[in-house]
């Protein structure tokens, strides 16, 4: 069998394809998601065109402008981080405090769903990896609130601890199809709960509890600061 023969049959390498899934999870969780939500504005837009309602068809038009502007600004800011996640940059830690900050008015632009969000804790030294990770955590949950949980309201609070983030995002929904109080191994072991958002938390190192009930949801993410996968 010559080279060009075994390359075609050689396993892929493992790093190589962890690294496409990482990718993959990222672009689902982030781009993808930012698309979906400006669809639905232009469908909306759409159809406020269509009984003649120009001013608000014009102010939904701006909205998405805004959005494709704030994309933009994530993207190129992922992309720098993609050059060595793991440098700790103070501006970049204040641009992911901004970024996590500006969710809330993102989610309900995107979604119409009402968002605060607030961050607790000293942010110092974060690494490239860990706060586009924590970050990508905080915006698939409050996604999946206004996609999925029929909510009218939600909040993430963020909590910088020594050792760890500790990520809170809860809303006044409908809640999962279970209730009660389950941890990250029992939600595996069971097949319930978000699938995306748990395999990030448990690529991170991170721990996983939700409580579910018929007036909504709180997940509590914790991640350590030193995560084995950033």
């Amino acid at each position: 069998m010559n080279s060009k023969q075994a390359s075609r049959t050689s396993p892929p390498d493992p790093a190589a394809l962890k690294e496409r899934q990482r990718l993959a999870r990222e672009l689902h969780d982030g781009l993808l998601q930012s698309l979906t939500g400006i669809t639905l504005q232009l469908e909306t837009t759409q159809r406020l065109l269509a009984v003649q309602e120009i001013d608000a068809a014009r102010d939904r038009l701006q909205a998405v402008q805004a959005l494709i502007l704030a994309e933009q600004r994530q993207l190129r800011g992922r992309i720098e981080q993609l050059k060595d996640s793991r440098q700790t940059n103070p501006t970049a830690n204040a641009h992911w405090q901004a970024r996590l900050l500006g969710l809330a008015q993102q989610i309900e632009m995107e979604w119409g769903l009402p968002t605060t969000v607030s961050i607790q804790g000293a942010v110092t030294d974060l690494t490239g990896g860990l706060a586009e990770q924590t970050y990508l955590l905080v915006r698939e949950a409050l996604t999946n609130c206004a996609r999925h949980a029929g909510a009218t309201r939600a909040r993430a609070r963020i909590f910088v601890e020594p050792h760890l983030i500790r990520l809170r995002v809860e809303d006044n929904g409908r809640g999962f199809a279970f209730h009660g109080r389950y941890d990250l191994g029992q939600l595996s072991l069971l097949g319930w709960g978000p699938q995306s958002l748990m395999g990030r938390i448990t690529a991170l190192g991170g721990q996983l509890l939700i409580e579910s009930s018929r007036t909504g949801v709180t997940l509590v993410m914790t991640v350590p600061r030193g995560a084995r996968k950033e």
